[in-house]
């Protein structure tokens, strides 16, 4: 593994870097305040979820590498390194690897987190049949231009026999969310054909000056039905090992409810309760949040083992 304090970032050439949609532009404008807020608040429900779930898919051999992609600032990669596993650390957004190397280089965790700056539709970079876990836990295929081809790369890096895990953001929770705040134009167009302008100029203003800037505005991403997921791993020729909600009571309830709830509860009692109704299929189409665990076959497969 390349230390990180000493060499932070291997950079492709920029021709190398497909993105159409703007999405590299987009978070090296957010870096530095999407890294002042995950390192400033407390994990969230849905973070834990998502942490349990990664480590119920980490190999009992550490030897194996982890391959982390779209991992932003190395929140996750960072929390595997220091279960003692190797980890590939993938992201398009060169700022964001800029944070990532600064948070790896403080964490005395560098000589295990390798960093690259690849798009998730071309990872030829990295060696065929390698990894397990591939990780793509950022909300990655979101913002994807093309999940399948996004997912096969996936498949490929990932050896055989092998787990990937992908988060997205869920539909169902996000027209929850569109219905409370009254948006009427970004609901319709979620229920027309999945798509959500998630960040505005004027959302970005809120966090960044971008003043003069040439970002493409806004970005658009798609939010995934739990049928979409289990279809894109059928046809992608993965076997469907699990799919769960995150972030579920959060997206039941206010964040003020939420909050009171832990209060009076404790949060290992509401973590118990999220990672229960994570599990509970009636549910899935509800949550802000959803998770698929998918495993890489050794010989080509038409079904899954589990459908949605």
């Amino acid at each position: 593994m390349v230390d990180a304090q000493s060499t932070p970032v291997r950079t492709r050439d920029e021709a190398f870097i497909a993105d159409p949609a703007g999405v590299a532009a987009a978070f090296d404008a957010l870096a530095d305040a999407h890294d002042t807020l995950v390192n400033s608040q407390p994990p969230r429900l849905a973070d834990l979820n998502t942490w349990h779930a990664i480590q119920r898919c980490l190999p009992g051999d550490r030897t194996t590498p982890v391959l982390d992609v779209g991992g932003g600032n190395a929140v996750w990669a960072l929390k595997v390194a220091q279960l003692n596993y190797s980890v590939v650390l993938v992201d398009i957004s060169a700022q964001m690897l800029r944070r990532a190397a600064a948070n790896i280089a403080s964490s005395g965790f560098g000589s295990r987190v390798r960093l690259l700056r690849a798009d998730a539709h071309n990872l030829d970079c990295l060696p065929a049949d390698t990894f397990s876990p591939v990780l793509a836990v950022g909300d990655v295929l979101n913002y994807s231009y093309d999940p399948r081809r996004a997912l096969d790369q996936l498949r490929r890096v990932c050896r055989p026999d092998g787990l990937i895990l992908v988060t997205v953001i869920g539909r169902g929770g996000l027209a929850r969310r569109l219905l409370q705040d009254g948006d009427e134009m970004g609901l319709n167009r979620l229920l027309h054909d999945g798509s959500w302008e998630e960040r505005s100029r004027e959302e970005l203003a809120r966090h960044v000056d971008t003043s003069g800037s040439d970002l493409p505005y806004p970005l658009r991403m798609h939010a995934f039905t739990p049928g979409e997921l289990c279809e894109l791993c059928r046809t992608g020729g993965l076997r469907l090992r699990r799919v769960f909600a995150r972030g579920i009571i959060s997206s039941l309830l206010s964040e003020e409810e939420v909050d009171a709830l832990v209060a009076r509860m404790g949060l290992d009692c509401v973590l118990a309760w999220e990672l229960q109704l994570a599990e509970e299929r009636t549910l899935l189409g509800s949550a802000l949040g959803l998770g698929i665990v998918a495993q890489k076959s050794r010989w080509p497969t038409r079904s899954s083992a589990r459908t949605c």
